[in-house]
């Protein structure tokens, strides 16, 4: 147990740490429809738009998938990992999102496999990145990267 003792010889030193020129933040709540979308449905960009943070991630390593899936908890107050526009770009990208700037949906050939998620560095060296959407919603996406799996979750502003 730790005990931390101050005190003041007078009120000159006290210290104000609210700051009145901040704008408020703005709050989110996550989405709850658990519900996702049908295998044989097209997906389209307006499908995924939307406000996103990071859930739960399945790393495999070189001995294969761990048994259970990092669960990373979330705290009130939680802002976006990243938002996908319905105009195609990629807002305060994180994670797997921070090297590119814009996302397509790449549809899955003669119904075989999934829709990808495809991502597009304007500047960069590497133009472009595919991941496997394994799961898609209206309040979640679970997408396949090289270590496995991350699921995401859509954030609604309160």
């Amino acid at each position: 147990m730790m005990l931390l003792l101050a005190s003041c010889s007078s009120d000159d030193s006290f210290v104000d740490f609210t700051k009145d020129d901040e704008e408020p933040m703005e709050e989110y709540s996550f989405c709850t429809d658990s519900s996702n979308f049908e295998t044989d449905r097209t997906l389209t960009i307006s499908d995924l738009a939307g406000e996103y943070t990071q859930t739960r991630e399945l790393v495999c390593g070189v001995s294969g998938c761990q048994e259970a899936p990092f669960v990373n908890v979330q705290f009130a107050g939680i802002h976006p990992t990243f938002s996908l526009t319905e105009n195609g770009a990629i807002s305060n990208p994180n994670g797997v999102f921070e090297d590119y700037e814009t996302w397509s949906i790449v549809s899955p050939n003669h119904d075989e496999g999934p829709h990808s998620l495809q991502l597009i560095d304007v500047d960069g060296t590497e133009d472009t990145y595919q991941m496997a959407i394994l799961e898609a919603g209206p309040c979640r996406l679970r997408v396949q990267n090289n270590q496995g799996w991350i699921e995401y979750v859509r954030l609604e502003k309160l």
